[in-house]
């Protein structure tokens, strides 16, 4: 059987890669095709062929070397009017022909990662949705995605990421940040005026000057009023148990492709809080991709708003203290942007000045209770790269119906 990945973004595209490898273990032929660096990270751990796109570069037709048997789709989301993702474009080019499979890596706007921007139209929905966990079924369906769609798997991304740091290589982490001696907390940064504020198609394609201010209208804060809060907290100057806090910036590799890096450095300027790869050294780890988890690996706590790897830092640890930093949100509670939080899993921080005490009151919590909430949710074990694999092979099934 010939099977056709396609994933735009990082998230997505570990959740292809891993399904991709249990299918290419069943003899089937793969052909992977991604988007930029974005993810070329995933796509080359996986040790399948790969071939990667640059923006300019969307024509499938001319790539795409044998007729599919079926579509293994990530599921990325448009962050503005206008924009293409590959899944899409592929759904576009060949959905009316061959069923489809998407792997839905996380939570969290189900309707808009199916649908044209803003447009809630579930155009792109695929034949079956490989879902991440029962949390994001039932979510999906109050969203009105049809229940016969979704089949719950887990993430087969998941797996991977139990492996577990030896006691050697954190030591290497820490030393090579210097951090041996102090209680380290990871700052996740995110893209969040991009995401939510960036209205390019009403800019002629330009970037929308007043992303900023626009995205905190629609949820309350930015990257920059995240970090912000977090700098408060940071100068401060508090301990933990007679360890200072030393404080580490994980840039969000679009931060730094687009130049929104400049923007977070002028914050930070002056503060504890450095910036990996521009006032520490890179960590040695085969790419910037495994990089994070290795970071995460070593952390003693790990904080940012609603970045996947928050969600990810409890599938390796579920007893990892992790904070959600959200200050003025505007979705809160059962509504807030962060599936962790959502799940009860971790304490959400909504004031700028309130992190102090989120802080001591995360360290204080019961962490087999926090153990028992994770596992309720996410499924991490190998089984979820075979569930997908059977997925994708019973949905080419029925391909003759389709026709």
């Amino acid at each position: 059987m010939n099977i056709l990945g396609v994933a735009t973004f990082t998230g997505a595209a570990n959740a292809v890669a891993a399904s991709a490898k249990a299918l290419q273990a069943r003899g089937h032929s793969l052909c992977l095709i991604g988007m930029d660096e974005q993810a070329e990270g995933p796509f080359k751990r996986s040790g399948l062929n790969y071939i990667l796109l640059s923006t300019s570069q969307r024509n499938l037709v001319d790539i795409v070397q044998f007729s599919p048997d079926v579509l293994l789709l990530g599921v990325s989301r448009q962050d503005y009017p206008g924009m293409q993702v590959l899944e899409h474009i592929a759904y576009d080019l060949f959905n009316s022909n061959i069923p489809s499979v998407a792997v839905l890596d996380i939570h969290g706007e189900y309707s808009n990662r199916f649908s044209d921007y803003g447009m809630n139209d579930l155009k792109y929905l695929p034949t079956k949705v490989a879902v991440v966990d029962c949390l994001a079924r039932e979510e999906m369906i109050r969203e009105g995605i049809p229940e016969d769609r979704l089949v719950v798997t887990g993430n087969p991304h998941f797996y991977s990421l139990r492996r577990e740091y030896t006691l050697e290589e954190i030591a290497e982490t820490r030393t090579a940040l210097k951090l041996n001696d102090s209680f380290f907390v990871l700052y996740l940064s995110d893209y969040l005026a991009r995401a939510w504020g960036d209205n390019r198609e009403e800019n002629s394609g330009e970037e929308d000057p007043f992303r900023w201010q626009n995205c905190m209208e629609k949820i309350g804060y930015n990257e920059l009023t995240v970090l912000t809060a977090l700098t408060y907290f940071a100068r401060l100057g508090r301990e933990y148990k007679e360890q200072k806090l030393s404080f580490l910036l994980k840039p969000h590799p679009r931060e730094i492709k687009e130049g929104d890096i400049h923007y977070l450095e002028m914050i930070s300027h002056g503060t504890p809080i450095k910036i990996l790869g521009f006032d520490t050294p890179y960590v040695n780890v085969p790419s910037p991709a495994v990089e994070v988890y290795r970071l995460v690996a070593a952390a003693d706590l790990v904080i940012g708003a609603y970045s996947t790897v928050l969600y990810e830092s409890l599938v390796m640890d579920p007893r990892k203290p992790v904070i959600s930093l959200q200050p003025n949100a505007k979705y809160r509670n059962e509504h807030d942007l962060c599936t962790a939080v959502r799940m009860g899993a971790i304490l959400p921080c909504y004031e700028s000045h309130g992190l102090e005490a989120i802080f001591c009151e995360t360290l204080l919590r019961d962490k087999d209770e926090q153990e028992r909430l994770v596992k309720k949710f996410i499924n991490s074990d190998a089984g979820a790269n075979e569930l997908v694999a059977d997925l994708v092979e019973e949905t080419a099934k029925i391909k003759s119906l389709i026709i």
